[in-house]
């Protein structure tokens, strides 16, 4: 169970991810009046280099999570989905430069909005924002330097987040593209 990356279920507390090298897997929590006793694997994708995740924010899907990998890969799993059935979702396969994903953030109000940031390469966008129904990029963000977090504002659907290593932070108007900054650093 040694990972790089946790996620916690919002809606189920007794389930979490946890990322490898080369694969995700989900556990579920056995607990009694003791306390815990034992993570027990569920389920488990051969995914390689996952860099970041988030599990849906709404109880009626909380088994999907969306993550995102060090070649710029977005993707969705359902962890409880028959798999000969249902497959993972890969939300950009056309991804034109490779490039590390650094934050996925589903959007609170309007939940078929996923956003991902990424680290900048000159010329390029630094952040996309997805339409999870039909897999279409609804916009494309572009910022100064590379991008270690991204965030929908809460109760503020076309409000987006991104945080920079330096400890800058702009919010995005994804209506308009238009954007304020602001210095976080103390």
């Amino acid at each position: 169970m040694q990972g790089r990356l946790l996620e916690w279920n919002y809606f189920n507390p007794l389930r979490f991810a946890s990322s490898s090298a080369s694969k995700l897997e989900y556990f579920g929590i056995d607990v009694d009046d003791d306390g815990v006793r034992a993570a027990k694997l569920l389920n488990t994708r051969e995914i390689s280099q996952v860099t970041c995740s988030q599990f849906y924010p709404h109880g009626d899907n909380s088994q999907v999570m969306a993550y995102g990998c060090v070649n710029s890969v977005i993707g969705l799993i359902d962890w409880e989905a028959d798999r000969t059935k249902n497959k993972d979702i890969v939300v950009n396969p056309a991804a034109k430069i490779r490039k590390p994903c650094t934050g996925v953030s589903w959007n609170l109000l309007n939940d078929n909005l996923l956003a991902a940031s990424f680290e900048k390469q000159k010329g390029d966008f630094c952040a996309t924002v997805w339409d999870t129904n039909s897999s279409q990029e609804v916009t494309k963000l572009a910022h100064d330097e590379p991008l270690s977090t991204i965030s929908w504002i809460p109760m503020q659907s076309h409000l987006l987040g991104l945080g920079t290593p330096q400890g800058w932070v702009k919010i995005y108007d994804v209506r308009s593209n238009n954007s304020t900054s602001s210095n976080n650093t103390p």
